[in-house]
């Protein structure tokens, strides 16, 4: 007695759970943005290109670490998952430290990790290194305080020239 068995539909199945993985991957790899996963215990699960690139350390060096070590003051970094945690998610400016001891700012976008249950898993992070943008924040602030200053001093001048011709 032979049986036959189709697998077409179990082959098809794989295929699609493995070009979703695969497709998963790539947008992790290829992000702009930093993405950092952590577990329970804040643990690093996932370091991508973009983390590797703005903090200076590689994917082997920081997975299993606590993910403390890449805030300038790690009890911020505790502050922050508590939030998220609580509120599900959590979009703050944060102050995080590279390899070299650097200090730079950092827009992250911090949520929970789901199982298939609806069980906190851990935290993922999604984060953009935002030192350009602030600097030209900062040299924007300084031009309109510069122009401020100009404005003034014009005046100045201009009322005071005005006083000495209706003076003489």
């Amino acid at each position: 007695m032979l049986v036959f068995r189709d697998i077409t539909r179990l082959r098809q199945a794989e295929q699609a759970l493995s070009e979703a993985q695969q497709f998963t991957a790539s947008l992790i790899e290829n992000s702009l943005d930093m993405i950092i996963a952590v577990d329970q215990e804040r643990r690093i699960i996932e370091f991508n290109p973009a983390a590797e690139r703005t903090f200076g350390y590689t994917k082997r060096e920081v997975i299993g670490r606590d993910v403390s070590m890449l805030y300038a003051d790690p009890k911020e970094g505790e502050k922050v998952s508590q939030a998220a945690r609580v509120l599900g998610h959590i979009t703050i400016e944060v102050w995080n430290r590279r390899k070299n001891g650097e200090v730079f700012p950092a827009l992250v976008s911090v949520s929970q990790l789901k199982n298939a249950a609806g069980e906190i898993i851990g935290m993922m992070g999604v984060s953009r290194d935002i030192t350009e943008l602030k600097q030209a924040e900062e040299q924007r602030v300084r031009t309109e305080q510069l122009s401020a200053l100009g404005r003034m001093a014009a005046a100045l001048a201009s009322h005071q020239f005005s006083g000495r011709c209706s003076a003489h």
